[in-house]
């Protein structure tokens, strides 16, 4: 059985590698880190924590409809069980990338994929985190009115700046944007087929179940995962949509009067 596992997606790759780096790297790595360094940066500064009479004043009514039932949520054990799931698409990644170094051995393919991962990670992180720090948006914890003033200023005062860090959720960002790089790289490599699904059913499920967790753990709210999983999940599939070979013909950057628009030939 484990040799039928490992020769599957070996048989059914006999294609050409399909990604290659370009001028335009160094561009996009140094913008990637300078990102991703604004992001520690602003997050970092530091931010008085709400008092015990501006706590009193937070109420459920205050968030609007649709994320409202987010404040009714805490527990420890649903946000444990988000960094399992984060970790469990983390192992994946791991796996198949470690499958693909061994079976590609060719030290330029290596470079290349770790040269999209970095780029990848570092965008996803320094928006996340630049995000978190210029919305300042506060968890839903704060607002739940189950809990005492005085239950809810120990759950702020205990992370500090983390209570204003709801906008947009990291766990759920990281763990689509590794989900929809992984799934997407092992497709471009080996192609359509049974394997590929299975990677992207699997790692997909992984990624919205810590997205599920995080709203049920009572630290972010519907809005703040859906957003994550729409920029973690851009950014992880489009980078190695622009590293694919021959790549410059499928992306065009159109400047409108009222905007800048990417479009993307498949």
């Amino acid at each position: 059985m484990v040799l039928i596992v490992l020769a599957g997606p070996t048989r059914a790759q006999e294609r050409p590698f399909p990604y290659t780096v370009s001028k335009r790297d160094m561009v996009i790595l140094p913008v990637s880190l300078g990102i991703s360094l604004l992001g520690d940066s602003e997050a970092a500064k530091y931010r008085a924590p709400l008092t015990m009479e501006e706590i009193a004043l937070y109420k459920r009514s205050d968030v609007n409809r649709f994320d409202r039932s987010a404040t009714s949520n805490w527990s420890w054990g649903w946000s444990e069980q988000s960094d399992d799931y984060r970790n469990g698409v983390i192992v994946a990644a791991i796996g198949i990338g470690m499958y693909e170094t061994l079976r590609i051995r060719n030290l330029h393919d290596t470079a290349t994929l770790g040269v999209m991962f970095l780029e990848a990670a570092l965008l996803v992180k320094g928006t996340t985190y630049l995000t978190k720090a210029l919305v300042g948006r506060k968890r839903p914890f704060v607002y739940n009115t189950t809990f005492s003033v005085e239950e809810r200023y120990q759950k702020v005062i205990g992370d500090e700046n983390d209570a204003f860090f709801s906008f947009f959720s990291g766990h759920s960002s990281s763990a689509f944007a590794l989900a929809a790089f992984t799934s997407t790289v092992f497709s471009d490599i080996h192609g359509p087929s049974t394997w590929s699904r299975l990677v992207w059913g699997s790692t997909l499920t992984l990624a919205t179940l810590t997205a599920y967790a995080r709203v049920k753990a009572g630290v972010h709210y519907p809005t703040d995962v859906i957003v994550g999983a729409i920029v973690g999940g851009a950014i992880g599939h489009l980078v190695p949509v622009m590293h694919r070979n021959n790549s410059s013909q499928r992306l065009t950057l159109g400047v409108l009067p009222d905007r800048v628009c990417l479009y993307i030939r498949q």
